[in-house]
């Protein structure tokens, strides 16, 4: 089929409008190219400071990829263990861990199985770092504490929760104390400058007393009910001396007997 002049005509403009749309459009893009590298460039010698989103929520349910509860981000900061700041559940959506912030007090617990709290440490609001052990009774068996005046203290309770024997350090002083189950004070031994155990009867009575004096002498004293000393042993300048006491603190006897007698 042959085409007539006017129809060549018609086709050659059409072919020209599109060579020049096609040339506006190239030069667009070109301009687009060049503006995104000189951006980049910027960009690249001045970072872009970027302001952080905040998300505002009362409640935030962590999941795992198949959609089961493994934890919670609540705003409550009760002491409640139910309103705790924080939970993390094991696979089985039990929570054991618990973290929160109540009266100045950051706390950790972690429970068992049953949600019992096992373990916990916190600051409390006077700066004393604590931890704490419990049985499966809830009974405190452990705690070890670093108190305000910056004393360390080990205390070791019984099944009832009585404190039971407590290992500490005071002034410098190592410190090892023994209680019976009322918490009366009924053995103590102290392995400072000048060492010493002393026992106490059930009523506290200190009854025994074996130490180094500031002499760097040893001794034993034994005391009555009334904590009167009525028999010391010691040993001076390589003699050993046994004496007797009356109830007023005067010698009833002595071995061996001084010289002369």
């Amino acid at each position: 089929m042959s085409l007539d002049r006017p129809e060549i005509a018609a086709l050659t403009a059409e072919l020209a409008a599109l060579r020049r749309r096609v040339r506006t459009l190239t030069r667009a893009l070109t301009a687009s190219i060049a503006l995104a590298a000189g951006a980049a460039a910027l960009f690249a010698a001045a970072p872009l400071q970027s302001q952080a989103s905040r998300i505002t929520a009362q409640e935030i349910m962590i999941v795992d990829s198949s959609g089961k509860a493994r934890g919670t981000w609540a705003g409550d900061t009760g002491i409640v263990l139910s309103n705790s700041a924080l939970t993390l559940n094991n696979a089985l959506g039990e929570r054991r861990l618990l973290v929160n912030v109540a009266d100045d007090e950051p706390t950790v617990y972690f429970l068992d199985k049953a949600g019992k709290t096992r373990m916990y440490f916190d600051v409390s609001a006077a700066g004393a770092a604590r931890l704490g052990m419990s049985d499966s009774q809830l009974k405190q068996r452990v705690f070890l504490t670093v108190d305000d005046q910056r004393n360390p203290a080990l205390i070791l309770n019984d099944e009832a929760g009585n404190r039971r024997m407590v290992l500490n350090v005071e002034k410098d002083e190592p410190i090892h104390a023994f209680y019976d189950a009322k918490g009366n004070l009924r053995m103590y031994a102290n392995g400072g400058t000048f060492p010493r155990l002393m026992m106490y009867d059930a009523q506290a009575k200190q009854r025994n007393i074996l130490a180094v004096d500031n002499n760097g002498l040893p001794f034993m004293a034994m005391t009555d009910p009334s904590e009167r000393r009525r028999l010391l042993i010691n040993v001076e300048n390589d003699a050993a001396s046994v004496f007797f006491k009356n109830a007023d603190g005067t010698d009833l006897a002595r071995l061996p007997a001084p010289a002369g007698r």
